[in-house]
């Protein structure tokens, strides 16, 4: 079954977030959050997903948030390797070992103020 498909960056001017989550619900609701705070945001269901996009949109973002499942450190450690400074957040439901390449964990559930806060620190 495949997942969410890519959506057209949104046309706000902030910084760019990569989402990639294969819930599409997830990743609706996340884009919203981002979206609504003034970020220009870019959806994908899949790590293989993103990395097919083109590299200049990749190099722009200054933040992902990737769904842990399915390759969510390959994905990231790969997304590193084409914008070493972009800032990686991994998403989870349950634990998660901290990593280099990983600069943030986000653990659902969240609230969407809480998401908001540790990413604007991140960024900061």
């Amino acid at each position: 079954m495949k997942g969410p498909t890519a959506n057209e960056t949104s046309s706000t001017q902030g910084p760019l977030v990569l989402i990639i989550e294969d819930h599409f619900t997830l990743l609706e609701l996340e884009k919203c959050i981002f979206e609504r705070a003034g970020y220009r945001v870019c959806g994908f269901g899949s790590g293989e997903e993103a990395l097919a996009a083109p590299s200049e949109l990749l190099r722009e973002a200054r933040i992902a948030l990737v769904d842990a499942v399915f390759g969510g450190l390959e994905t990231i450690q790969a997304l590193r390797k084409i914008n070493p400074r972009i800032k990686t957040a991994i998403v989870t439901g349950r634990g998660f070992d901290p990593h280099p390449d990983i600069d943030m964990i986000v653990f659902l559930p969240f609230r969407h103020e809480e998401l908001l806060h540790w990413v604007r620190e991140l960024l900061s």
